[in-house]
């Protein structure tokens, strides 16, 4: 008995000595902070994920059954097909429907007695002398061949049913199957039978699914623009009407609208 009360004194003075250090409350504060801050930190982590499912349950769904896809590249911008906007200017547009009569009548392409509808632009130099035709899309080249009318011809290929036609070159420095980028050269401009009054020229068409549009309302725009819908459709097919009816003079279809007349009105009334 004697020998246990010895030691508690003795243990009792090691307590107080060792509280008596300077460093022991700091260094006890310390490690009683970090073992809180660790066992937050835990906490924090095991219950993060399912915290924020039981406060958004719907939004953790539908993110469950539609996973974020990654970003694509954006669609390409339609371009000129010259390397120099400004060094050229268009010399017969594309026929509207909506257009005025006298701009229609411009739009016209005549080839002998025959009239039809500009179903494109043609782009001259302003100097009136030979141009770099280029690709105004990416995409894969689908001809590249000489026409008796045209004259050689350059169609490439896009996606979603989209074309781009290059008409009337002087040459053609691609073949059927090239992968050309955008503001390739394709070739340069020439000359057609069809539309030989416009001398060294190019005609430049877009078409979606097969039907021509207006390619001044797409330049600058991307491809996810160039859209077809029943209207343009209407437009591109009835567009034809005015130029064969202009195939007639006005004195010819006088002479028919005399015709026409019964017989008893065209008698003398003094007869």
């Amino acid at each position: 008995m004697r020998e246990e009360e010895n030691k508690k004194p003795s243990r009792n003075k090691k307590v107080v000595k060792l509280l008596r250090k300077r460093w022991i409350f700091p260094a006890l504060y310390l490690s009683s902070a970090a073992v809180i801050i660790t066992g937050a930190l835990l906490f924090q982590y095991a219950t993060g994920d399912k915290t924020k499912q039981a406060e958004d349950p719907q939004t953790a769904q539908v993110e469950k059954e539609n996973p974020a896809t990654p970003v694509t590249k954006g669609a390409e911008t339609v371009k000129m097909p010259v390397a120099a906007e400004d060094a050229v200017s268009i010399a017969k547009r594309f026929y509207r429907e909506n257009a005025s009569a006298a701009e229609q009548q411009a739009a016209l392409v005549q080839y002998g007695n025959d009239f039809t509808a500009n179903t494109g632009i043609d782009l001259v130099a302003k100097d009136k002398k030979v141009f770099d035709v280029v690709a105004a899309l990416s995409g894969t080249v689908e001809r590249a061949d000489a026409d008796p009318l045209l004259g050689n011809v350059v169609v490439v290929k896009h996606e979603n049913g989209l074309t781009t036609s290059y008409q009337g070159l002087g040459n053609v420095e691609v073949a059927v199957g090239d992968k050309v980028k955008q503001g390739q050269v394709l070739g340069k401009a020439g000359q057609s039978t069809i539309n030989k009054d416009l001398g060294l020229h190019v005609h430049f068409e877009i078409r979606q699914g097969g039907v021509a549009l207006n390619p001044e309302d797409y330049f600058n725009k991307t491809t996810a623009d160039i859209k077809v819908d029943a209207g343009k459709k209407e437009e591109v097919k009835d567009s034809k009407k005015p130029a064969e009816e202009s195939k007639t003079p006005a004195a010819d279809r006088e002479k028919q609208d005399e015709s026409k007349k019964p017989a008893d009105e065209k008698k003398d009334p003094q007869n």
